[in-house]
């Protein structure tokens, strides 16, 4: 039974080794597919930045990536929604 896998030393440790490597990993997954995110809307903010545009800006975007977007380029453009 699974009590008796338990009780055996080697079986705990590598049961235990799997489950912390598990918490590493996934996180460091996640932040490899986040690897330039925003990359554009850098670019973007840094035209508004040399084109000297002033004044706050607004948008329409839906709720999820899109708005995230329009976030991102405030941060970046120093101009917050």
């Amino acid at each position: 039974p699974l009590v008796e896998v338990f009780n055996n030393k080697k079986s705990w440790l590598f049961v235990s080794l799997v489950f912390s490597l598990s918490y590493i990993c996934y996180p460091a997954l996640e932040l490899g597919k986040m690897y330039d995110e925003g990359k554009n809307e850098y670019m973007v903010s840094k035209l508004l930045k040399e084109a000297h545009l002033t004044g706050s800006f607004t948008s329409n975007a839906d709720f999820g990536l899109a708005s995230q977007r329009v976030e991102r380029l405030g941060y970046f453009s120093g101009k917050r929604l």
